[in-house]
């Protein structure tokens, strides 16, 4: 049986972000994105008022078997994911993600600043989160995860790759030269 292979945007909640890797994919591969309620046009949900909330029906949504793959905000879900409910994952692969951490000892520019215009299309409750996971949390993930990085991201630097590539016992680091977010 193949895995199936679950996509998770980032902020801005795109499906269409993912399109061109899915579309390379093997027709038969069993794949799919998770949408976000009151992103990218999906309609608002009233029962979800907080990132804990978008947790919680992302990690509803993940079938047995699968492996996660996240860009940016949606490596938070994925990590939320492997440490509530490992049993239903193979793997992770986190691509420019914060991982849950707090990205200020990293020199990180912070999303919420660039394009704020783009931003504001975003639940306001989400433009005020702050979810952070400690190292301890991470270390106990036990799964494969394959980390993504660019070199010339601003939003991710190396370092957040780095340092989750030596939080996350099973954890590889490819970073992507020419790259940004």
């Amino acid at each position: 049986m193949m895995h199936k292979l679950v996509f998770l945007p980032g902020a801005s909640g795109s499906q269409q972000f993912w399109q061109p890797l899915m579309a390379r994919l093997p027709a038969s591969a069993r794949k799919t994105v998770i949408a976000y309620p009151g992103f990218d046009g999906v309609e608002a949900d009233a029962s979800i008022q907080s990132l804990a909330d978008l947790k919680t029906r992302v990690i509803s949504q993940i079938e047995e078997d699968s492996i996660l793959i996240a860009q940016s905000m949606g490596g938070v879900l994925a990590i939320a994911a492997a440490l509530q409910q490992p049993n239903r994952l193979r793997a992770l692969v986190l691509m420019a993600t914060s991982g849950g951490l707090d990205l200020t000892p990293f020199q990180a520019k912070d999303w919420r600043e660039i394009e704020p215009l783009q931003w504001a299309k975003l639940p306001q409750w989400f433009v005020e989160d702050q979810t952070y996971y400690h190292p301890e949390q991470l270390a106990s993930i036990d799964l494969p995860v394959l980390l993504l990085w660019a070199d010339q991201d601003e939003l991710s630097p190396v370092a957040v790759g780095e340092f989750l590539a030596r939080q996350l016992p099973n954890a590889r680091l490819v970073i992507m030269p020419d790259a940004d977010h």
